[in-house]
């Protein structure tokens, strides 16, 4: 009697990395809990100096992200997740060449809801073509990483009664500094 055994073979999910580590943290935490059952593949986009232009005009002509290394060993995947702007250029980019591949979108797109097949968005947009509104966006912190950073702290502390809050780092727009925290620390405890 011959045994024989099937493999099977996993789905895979191409995670668009546009630079920015908000948003590719998003991604990244939508699937940190899957490698077991999907094939998971980073891939870095580069940007061209247009990318500044509106995303319906990039994809019009054509610009404002490097097609060729964008789609260089890109050529299977069943879902692309974007996050921002920049990565929804670039997935609807891919889907062009991976015609199968579902893409699912965290922020707003700047572009038409029918490139996606599911839209995610903070629930402060009101972006009325989102299939989804989050409350609080999708972040790397689970109740194992919570744990590993407990078993940090010395052994001599105390349990404390304590309120975390957490707040996101440098954007394009502001950058985090030294006086800020501050100010900011000052106004939590007003409160």
């Amino acid at each position: 009697m011959q045994i024989v055994t099937m493999s099977v073979v996993k789905e895979t999910i191409l995670l668009l990395n546009d630079g920015r580590i908000g948003n590719f943290n998003q991604v990244k935490a939508l699937t940190q809990n899957l490698e077991q059952k999907y094939n998971i593949i980073e891939k870095k986009i580069t940007f061209s100096f247009f990318i500044f232009l509106p995303n319906f005009i990039n994809l019009f002509f054509n610009t404002g992200v490097n097609h060729k290394k964008l789609t260089r060993n890109v050529t299977k995947a069943n879902f692309i997740l974007s996050s921002g702007r920049r990565s929804a250029l670039a997935a609807v980019i891919i889907k062009k060449k991976i015609k199968d591949a579902q893409i699912i979108q965290l922020m707003r797109p700047e572009l038409k809801a029918k490139y996606f097949s599911f839209i995610a968005t903070p629930k402060h947009d009101n972006y009325k073509f989102a299939d989804y509104e989050m409350l609080l966006a999708p972040n790397l912190i689970s109740a194992e990483a919570l744990s590993k950073a407990a078993k940090k702290w010395p052994k001599s502390a105390k349990p404390l009664k304590i309120i975390a809050i957490i707040i996101g780092g440098d954007t394009k727009n502001n950058k985090i500094n030294h006086n800020k925290i501050q100010t900011f620390c000052a106004k939590i405890h007003e409160l």
